[in-house]
Parts: structure tokens; sequence; C-alpha cells
């Protein structure tokens, strides 16, 4: 029998990636990330000190940070933290107490991300029959953090 280690990178606090990040296993980001996550496996987690700028996609999605980009998820989405951008997710989704949401939501399947240009891309080019498909709700800050826990 062989034994499989789990395969998970962690970006710390006070690191900074500027760029694309693409993985086949899960990352958890506690830094700064100028750029788009794909993550092909495992959980995309987006520590409470954690900021993407850019685009998202994973298997399971968790965002306890500071998204600034649309949101993929293609099983399961956990938010606790803040987003600003479109989030599209089959599976399950989970709101947390200090959720805070500026875009909309489609229930369907994602749009797949192929480099942060392309997702930019084919958010525009949804055609009405995917809308017709998918359910959305205009969503804008559905729960303020409260001033003493923001930053």
């Amino acid at each position: 029998m062989t034994k499989q280690t789990a395969k998970f990178s962690v970006i710390n606090h006070g690191l900074a990636v500027h760029g694309d990040l693409f993985l086949d296993h899960g990352i958890s980001s506690f830094g700064l990330i100028e750029g788009s996550i794909v993550s092909t496996s495992g959980l995309l987690h987006v520590g409470d000190t954690g900021l993407v700028r850019g685009p998202i996609q994973g298997d399971h999605v968790r965002i306890d940070g500071n998204v600034q980009g649309n949101v993929h998820s293609r099983f399961s989405l956990e938010i606790n933290g803040q987003v600003r951008g479109d989030i599209y997710y089959e599976g399950t989704i989970r709101l947390g107490p200090n959720v805070s949401l500026d875009g909309k939501i489609f229930r369907g399947r994602p749009i797949p991300l192929v480099a942060a240009g392309a997702a930019d891309d084919a958010q525009h080019e949804r055609s009405p029959a995917a809308d017709d498909q998918s359910k959305s709700a205009q969503v804008h800050v559905l729960r303020q953090m409260p001033a003493d826990t923001a930053g």
C-alpha cells in the first residue's frame, strides 16, 4: 500500500504574491494575493487576514477574509468574510454572521476560469439561456461587519 501525503499550500500573513496561482491541491492564504487563484481539488481558504484582489475558483471554498473579485465554487462555499464581486456556486452555500457581500449570487454551473483575463471575459459573455437556468439574487451588503472588528 502506498502512503499518500496531503498536498496543501499556505500563504502566511505578511507575504504578498503578485500573479495568478494555479494549484492541483488545497491552499490557505493569510497574506495578499494580487491575481487569481484556481484550485482544482481540495479546500481554497482565504484566512481572516487574507486579501485576494482577483477571481477565485475551487471545489470547496471558504472565505474568512476579503476577496475583491468573483468567487466560483463547484461543491461547497462558506463565507464569513467580505466579497466584492459576483458569486457562482453549485452545491451548498453557507453565510456566517460576519459576512459582507457586494455583488450577485448565481446558483448553477460556475463559469470555468482559465486565466484572470479569461474570467473577466467569460463573465460578460454569459448567454441569456445560462442566466435563465441560474437563480440569481442581487445582494448589496447583507450584513455590515461591526466597526470594532473591521481592520
